[in-house]
């Protein structure tokens, strides 16, 4: 959340704007480009609302899902950057608008585009990150070298590296 940590979102509170990323990039399988609408049936939307946030819905945008790539077959790198230039953009209109961003997805792939978008508006930017696990693995901790794991340990690194203190890694 851009400024949370600086207290200086005053004029942006309770005002949010959610923007669905349809993403399935870390799973094979697929799925996970469905995340956005499954929240919304789940109630997030409501929810949100009925605990006083003004919530407007600007819809989702282009799903991105795990496609092999000629070069790198288990590589997902075209979509994923395509991906986080979206969330990128979605973040940083949302906050340009004095709102704070919210985007339900169905992947962890979309965290690099949105730490970007928020940064791109505003430098003070705190993250709060909502999965299934801390996505912190490293090149030097990943078993399967899925670097689509590594999203919350990048936001972490930037961090420590602004601070001048490095990671145990780096």
């Amino acid at each position: 959340l851009p400024g949370a940590a600086c207290g200086s979102m005053r004029s942006m509170t309770r005002a949010l704007m959610a923007t669905g990323v349809p993403a399935a990039l870390a799973l094979i399988t697929g799925g996970g480009e469905r995340g956005p609408a499954a929240l919304r049936a789940a109630g997030l939307p409501e929810r949100l609302r009925q605990a006083g946030w003004e919530v407007p819905d600007a819809g989702d945008l282009t799903p991105r899902v795990f496609t092999a790539e000629a070069a790198h077959p288990r590589a997902r790198t075209g979509a994923f950057v395509q991906a986080c230039r979206d969330a990128a953009g979605a973040t940083g209109q949302a906050i340009a608008a004095r709102r704070i961003p919210v985007l339900p997805g169905g992947d962890c792939s979309i965290t690099a585009g949105a730490v970007a978008g928020c940064l791109s508006q505003r430098p003070d930017t705190s993250l709060l990150y909502l999965d299934g696990d801390a996505d912190l693995r490293t090149p030097q901790t990943t078993m399967a070298g899925n670097w689509l794991r590594f999203d919350a340990a990048m936001a972490v690194l930037r961090g420590l590296c602004t601070s001048r203190r490095s990671p145990p890694w780096y």
